[in-house]
């Protein structure tokens, strides 16, 4: 509840700060719909497997409306799914995860689904007339959900692999107009995921991703 509420406020400061900062509002298209797909790595913890093997590559989505208030500025919210990262082991394969072993009682597949939602500050730096560099910066409510049955501890693993929290994050990339009101886009973001307000921990999910921004 606590980080809802400093979600809340962080953001209501950043949409102040840019309505008190631009006088004159944007020139072009107000509102925009961007929807991005691409590669999400995960950082699942997991470590010094024997046996078992892990996959935290997965195809991701992220789908945000914002609302451009200048030349350099917009405000923006977002819903992300990132897949999942994966564990699949044999009858006593083992790994490590946050520093804690694990031994597989039966045969089976472990996988979080991740899922979120959020709003960023994104400033702009436009290069010419059909090229736009951007970066952005914001918080997300995730959740990462599932349960695990097959190992030594299961309740142990579940309070570590499946969780929900509030974190910062990130990103950078690029947009180039097709034709009117209509541009693609290529970028990079990473989510933060320790149920930490604090940017310095590096468990994170990174998406490199491309897709079509609409203007309207």
């Amino acid at each position: 509840m606590i980080k809802k509420v400093i979600y809340s406020f962080v953001l209501s400061i950043i949409s102040l700060s840019v309505f008190a900062a631009e006088q004159n509002s944007y020139k072009g298209k107000d509102f925009y719909l961007d929807l991005n797909v691409g590669m999400a790595s995960h950082d699942s913890g997991v470590t010094a497997v024997s046996g078992t093997t892990l996959d935290e590559d997965d195809l991701g989505y992220m789908l945000s409306l914002g609302r451009r208030m200048s030349e350099s500025w917009s405000i923006e919210g977002m819903y992300y799914d990132m897949g999942s990262a994966s564990i699949k082991g044999n009858v006593n394969d083992t790994f490590v995860m946050d520093g804690a072993s694990y031994i597989w009682t039966s045969a089976g597949t472990l996988s979080n689904a991740t899922t979120g939602y959020g709003g960023a500050l994104v400033g702009y730096l436009p290069t010419d007339e059909w090229l736009e560099i951007y970066g952005k910066l914001g918080m997300h409510l995730w959740s990462q959900e599932g349960s695990a049955s097959f190992l030594n501890n299961n309740s142990s693993f579940n309070a570590s692999f499946f969780d929900e929290g509030a974190d910062f994050y990130f990103g950078v990339g690029i947009t180039a107009n097709i034709v009117e009101d209509l541009k693609i886009s290529f970028g990079y973001d990473a989510l933060n995921f320790t149920d930490e307000i604090d940017p310095s921990v590096d468990y994170y999910t990174t998406f490199l991703y491309g897709g079509l921004k609409y203007e309207f």
